[in-house]
Formats: C-alpha cells, structure tokens, sequence
C-alpha cells in the first residue's frame, strides 16, 4: 500500500530517519513531500526509491552518494527546491515503459565526475516542463542505462554548464521553450545522443564550449548558436555531423569550428554569422545561403557554400573555399598560403580578393571556365580579365595586389586554375618564372600547360627545385 508522508519540520536532517516524516521513510510508490515552511537540506547517503517528489522553494534534497529513485514525476505538485548531487550522487527519473513529467521551478545541480559520479538517469519517457534549472558542473552526465528505452524531452527547463548529455545512448528532444546553453569555461558540454532533435536554444555562451557529436534534427524556429559573453569567447565544435533544418549563427567574436570529419548544415533559413565560421580540422558544406558580417576561415580544410554569401571578409590558409553562388565577400590569402579559392560562376562574384601576391602557392579555380577553351588573361587597374574565346564568356575579377598571373588546368576536372606568381626576379622573364612554377607544381602532380596574362604558352623543361630556390616578395 502507497501512502503520502511529509517531511515534519523546516529544519535539517537525514532523509532515512523515520521520525523526521510525518509518516516514515518513503519508499516505492510513495509520494515525498518536502515542503516544511523554512530554510533546510534533506541529506539522502543511501540508496532510496520512491513514487513522486514535491519540494518546496526554499528546502534543499543533497544527494550525497547512491542513487535516488523518482518514478512518478511531481503529480499535482512541482520540484520548487533545490537538488543537489555530489560524490558518486545519482538522481535517476521515470519507470520502464512510462511517461513522467517533472514540472521543475527549481535547480537541479550536478557537481562530480562523469557517467560514475553525479549524474541523472533517465528511464522510459521524461518530460521536463517548469522554468527550473539543470545545472551540469565538471564531466557529469545525463543518459540512460545501456540497451534501455528512453527519452528525455525538455519542454521549457534550462541544461547549462559542461559534461555529456546523452552518453550515445539517450535520445534528447529539446522543445521550442528548452534552452541548452555550454557555459563553462573549465570543461567543454558534449551532446552525444542517440538521436537529437531541436525546437528551441542550443548555444554556447560566455567561454563554454559545445561539442556536438551526433546528427541534429532541427524543426521550427530551432536554433545552434555561438554567443560570445563579455571579453569572452564561446567555441560550438562540430564534429563530423550533419545539421538538417532550423538555423546556425554566431555573434560577434564567437566560434563555430568543423573538426575532425566532413559536416553539413542543411538549414531551413539563412545561416547569421558575426563571429568565425571555419573549416578547421573538417570539411564543411553550407548549403544555404550565408548573412556574413563576420568572418568565414578555409584553415586547414574546405569550406563550401552553396547559396548566397552577402558582405564579411573570407581567409584562406591551407584549405578551400567555394562559392557555389553569389557572394560579395573580402577574401583574403593569408601569407604563404597554399589555399583554393574556387568560384562556381565567377560573374556573380563581386567582391575582392588580395594576398595572392605574398603567396604563389594560393590560387584561384574558376569552374565556368576549361582550361582547354581558347582563354585570354589580362590585369589592368586592379581587374583581372579572363575571356574564354570558346563560349565567348568573359570573367572579371576584382584583386587587390599582384599582377604576374598565369593560369593551368585544375586536376581531372580541366577547370581553369590562376596563380599569381613572383615578378620578374634576377633576369629570370614572367615565362620562365611561370615554368619554374609550373615545375614545382608538377612534383605534386599538378598539369603541366599554362597561359600568362601577357598571353604566352609555356612549357615545362624545369626542375621544381629552380623554382623553390627563388627569392619570393611580399
């Protein structure tokens, strides 16, 4: 037989001591009140399993060590308190096969160390609803035992903090009212579902840092943003997934990295970036189109967005950056870069590239244009002229610096490829400069054809090494 018993008095005490309930220990089945007028901790040290939990506002449950068992949410009531998991405290929520809501106005804090130290377990289907608070301190986590069916949706609560929420094994639904915000500095808050989908807030703020390692479902007005706090930076790393529907952004000095495998962002609305959009360690292809006042970084990998680019600067170090559509975009070489610039159809391409000159290694790949077409180049008032006789299209370029271009045939694809190399150096003339080019080129299996902006063929009778040893400007 179940029964309701209260907690006696607003004063501190422990939680399996008969005579501080109004009718004994609570175990399974039971309804906990904890809503004694007054200011109190109830310290639960063993394990302990009951039916529904009601605390009040300014009563306090520590779970210290073991577990504690909720299996039947808060009924009628709410969880207006505090509860607070330390050590190797876990706070385990629902029942096998049910669905149970939690309505929580309070906090619930989690402070230890990972799946073996504080962490809430979920079982069957649990829904959070109430304005309350999850707070995640250090590696702790929320998941569900392995081989179990769960879920965990969070209507209207707010997760924040670090540690790992899912532990590959839950799947999450974050709801139009959730807000899921990493905004710890000392650890990163990696979401590593078995599924997520996301209707409200998942951001990273202050200096947090959110990994997201698992596929994302993204419905209504769902949102991944990078929000920077005061003189701080905040990271979302991406981590070889794919982000289908709802938006990304970034605010001013924020970060969004792809990172260690190729990602996709499919969303349903423009993607908003203030901050820095790089294609770090991972490939990344936007296919929509992009609001850029920020800054977009082809670092070590390719960066490629497939609608229109409006505004901001682009850098390209290592990696590739493609502009499938319009794009009105600063780009920039970083010094010494080795990067491709690749423009699907550069007559739509508007804005201004630089730093060609410093890097004889960057270049620019034009894919409207065949290297084997009847092409002409020609640099005048900082416009470079591509005319390609065979379609009778012409392309215009606005750059910045250089001067001394000469283009080949890009890979297997016989798209037209444009260098900028090293003016007229030690009686060496732009052809032979242009051969040497060509030489070190082909020792990394580049094609060997060039034309020059002055309209010349060249062959390629030169040692790479030629051309590596000659001085370099800029």
């Amino acid at each position: 037989m179940t029964t309701t018993t209260s907690w006696a008095a607003g004063v501190s005490g422990d939680f399996n001591t008969a005579s501080n309930w109004t009718d004994g220990v609570p175990g399974d089945g039971d309804t906990a009140l904890i809503t004694a007028k007054g200011i109190y901790t109830v310290t639960s040290s063993q394990f302990n399993s009951f039916g529904a939990l009601e605390m009040a506002k300014t009563a306090t449950l520590a779970i210290n060590d073991d577990d504690l068992t909720v299996s039947s949410g808060t009924n009628s009531g709410a969880l207006d308190g505090t509860i607070s998991l330390t050590n190797e405290g876990g706070l385990q929520l629902g029942t096998d096969g049910g669905t149970t809501t939690f309505d929580n106005n309070g906090e619930i804090e989690l402070n230890g160390s990972g799946i073996s130290g504080a962490s809430i377990t979920i079982l069957g289907t649990v829904v959070l609803d109430g304005k309350g608070k999850i707070d995640l301190m250090n590696d702790c986590a929320i998941f569900c035992p392995g081989g179990e069916v769960a879920t965990l949706t969070n209507n209207s609560n707010t997760i924040f903090g670090s540690g790992n929420l899912g532990a590959t094994d839950l799947p999450l639904v974050n709801a139009a009212k959730g807000i899921i915000d990493a905004n710890s500095s000392a650890n990163p808050m990696i979401l590593d579902c078995a599924s997520f989908t996301n209707e409200g807030l998942l951001e990273a703020t202050g200096s947090g840092t959110l990994e997201l390692a698992n596929d994302i479902i993204q419905i209504g007005k769902g949102e991944i943003k990078a929000a920077a706090g005061s003189g701080a930076a905040a990271f979302v790393d991406l981590e070889g997934i794919t982000i289908t529907g709802g938006t990304v952004s970034t605010s001013k000095g924020s970060v969004v990295l792809a990172m260690d495998a190729p990602t996709t962002i499919e969303p349903a609305k423009p993607i908003s970036n203030a901050g820095l959009i790089e294609a770090y360690t991972g490939n990344l292809t936007i296919d929509d189109a992009v609001k850029n006042t920020g800054l977009l970084y082809a670092a070590e990998s390719d960066l490629s967005i497939d609608g229109a680019v409006t505004g901001g600067t682009a850098d390209i170090d290592q990696g590739s950056l493609t502009f499938a559509g319009p794009s009105s975009t600063k780009v920039s070489f970083n010094s010494g870069a080795t990067g491709v610039l690749v423009l699907d159809d550069a007559t739509k391409f508007t804005g201004t590239v630089s730093g060609m000159a410093a890097s004889p290694g960057a270049s620019i790949v034009l894919s409207n244009i065949g290297f084997a077409d009847n092409i002409s180049l020609s640099y005048a008032k900082g416009v470079l002229t591509v005319a390609d006789a065979t379609n009778e299209m012409t392309d215009k370029i606005k750059i910045v610096d250089g001067g001394n271009f000469i283009g080949q045939e890009y890979g297997i694809t016989g798209e037209l490829q444009i260098f900028d190399p090293p003016a007229n150096v030690a009686n060496v003339s732009r052809n032979n400069t242009a051969q040497l080019l060509v030489q070190s080129m082909a020792a990394f299996g580049a094609a060997s054809g060039v034309v020059t902006s002055d309209g010349a063929a060249v062959a390629d009778h030169r040692q790479s090494s030629q051309f590596l040893a000659l001085p370099h400007h800029g």
